[in-house]
């Protein structure tokens, strides 16, 4: 029983060391950062640096100058919901998409690989089928 004690006041000793150590490095770190703080133009670097961070957490928090730009437009990816990428028909929706990743635009044809359903609901949402451009070149052209 003895030999246990002592073992578990050395476990204990060594764990106060190492805290004690932690604490030491926390005391250094807090000193260094004051020192690097002390000028006014410091302060107000980390502050505009927190402060852009914290822009997109908080509601209305943002200056006109901070606000992200609007996106118009957004390529679609080449995978479906299912992983599985639009390289070879849909056995399971009886239509044949058209060949090759959709992120491959220069290689892809003008007929979009979309499914039927998908168009539709491109037609039927607000902002509509000018979101989508079936191919590399039909962008290429717009913006030229």
């Amino acid at each position: 029983m003895d030999q246990l004690l002592c073992e578990a006041r050395a476990v204990r000793q060594k764990r106060t060391y190492k805290l004690g150590e932690a604490l030491a490095v926390v005391g250094t770190e807090a000193e260094a950062i004051a020192k690097a703080t002390l000028l006014n133009a410091q302060k107000a670097l980390v502050h505009i640096a927190f402060s852009q961070r914290a822009t997109n957490k908080v509601r209305g928090a943002a200056d006109a100058g901070l606000k992200s730009r609007q996106v118009r437009r957004v390529p679609k990816g080449g995978h479906d919901a299912r992983g599985g990428q639009h390289n070879e028909p849909r056995k399971d929706e009886g239509e044949d998409e058209g060949g090759g990743c959709e992120g491959c635009w220069a290689a892809q044809s003008a007929r979009s690989p979309m499914t039927t359903s998908a168009r539709s609901t491109l037609k039927d949402s607000p902002a509509g089928s000018p979101c989508w451009r079936p191919s590399w070149s039909a962008c290429a052209r717009k913006w030229a």
